[in-house]
């Protein structure tokens, strides 16, 4: 079903590796670690190009760059501010939380940081200085957040179940999906931004989207539900539930699966088939390059000579039902 091959072992880190995050083009990753150092790394090359530690050592725990790669992020454990780098003028700005909230993401939209609280979507220009624009209020609880690649638009989710897309231009929601379900477990986005998927995961179900953006307006389309098999929670994640761990989709039928108890697996959406490919990090975060069909994942310092370590593996899928596991862990 997949061939799936260890190619290299990327070091720089020295503690496990808790964000990655790829540059527009792919053409950079960007990871930070519980080392306290944040590192770019060239995918072509498979080497780190720069490395910054904004807080002498205290784990990171999110990042984010820029488009152009000009300007990185790192959010610490504490969760109390971020910082931003610009590697052209070597200026860092430091930028503190409005309230606390639980596992934050941030997001680098040409000079502006776009975040959130529990209850709203804010915007911060730290290099003109332009004070806090609230961009929009939900109806309840952000449980989702994601900004899309052309950082135009939003997507998140709430604790009432409404999935809405906001234009960070306006601050107005353009789109709301129209999903049924009344307990939405995750959302997740295609590298692309082209296909949405909500998952019910204690129902076991998960539709899929798909979004067309044109200038004037998004059109939105259900394309496809899927009903997990039950056994693949305790054959997956080791347990009677999917809740502890992370869906990275490739395509309406392919996804690559996270669980909490180091194991990464892919599973066949369409023919119901999965494969565990080995436990391969401690935590549910791996970067997909989709189109070298190159996965990125932490190893934890069990499974690595290297602690800290970066593990790079390809994959192909096959045509015919065969598994193949050729990379160690």
């Amino acid at each position: 079903m997949i061939f799936f091959k260890q190619v290299k072992i990327l070091k720089g880190h020295t503690d496990l590796i808790e964000s990655l995050v790829f540059s527009y083009n792919h053409n950079s990753l960007l990871t930070a670690g519980r080392d306290g150092k944040l590192l770019l790394w060239d995918t072509k090359l498979q080497k780190s190009y720069f490395s910054w530690s904004p807080y002498d050592g205290i784990e990171l725990y999110h990042a984010d760059l820029s488009e152009d790669t000009r300007f990185v992020l790192a959010c610490f454990s504490q969760y109390k501010e971020v910082k931003v780098y610009d590697r052209i003028s070597e200026q860092i700005f430091c930028i503190p939380l409005l309230e606390y909230c639980q596992c934050p993401r941030f997001s680098i939209q040409n000079t502006s940081i776009i975040s959130h609280t529990n209850r709203f979507i804010y915007q911060i220009d730290f290099c003109n200085h332009r004070g806090v624009k609230c961009l929009f209020k939900p109806d309840s609880k952000i449980k989702f957040f994601h900004l899309f690649k052309s950082r135009k638009l939003i997507l998140i989710s709430t604790q009432r179940g409404i999935v809405y897309i906001i234009d960070t231009q306006t601050g107005l929601p353009i789109a709301i999906i129209p999903h049924t379900y009344s307990n939405i477990t995750f959302v997740s986005v295609s590298a692309d931004d082209s296909l949405v998927f909500i998952g019910d995961i204690k129902n076991r179900c998960i539709d899929i989207w798909k979004i067309e953006i044109y200038p004037f307006k998004i059109h939105i389309e259900h394309v496809r539900s899927y009903k997990l098999e039950r056994k693949w929670s305790k054959e997956i994640f080791g347990c009677d539930i999917f809740y502890y761990g992370s869906f990275y989709f490739t395509d309406m039928e392919h996804a690559f699966v996270c669980s909490i108890p180091m194991r990464l697996a892919y599973i066949n959406l369409s023919n119901k088939q999965y494969q565990i490919l080995g436990e391969l990090g401690y935590c549910d975060t791996i970067a997909i390059d989709e189109d070298n069909k190159i996965v990125y994942c932490p190893c934890n310092k069990e499974q690595a000579e290297y602690p800290g370590s970066l593990g790079v593996f390809s994959y192909c899928l096959s045509q015919t039902s065969a598994l193949a596991v050729d990379g160690k862990n």
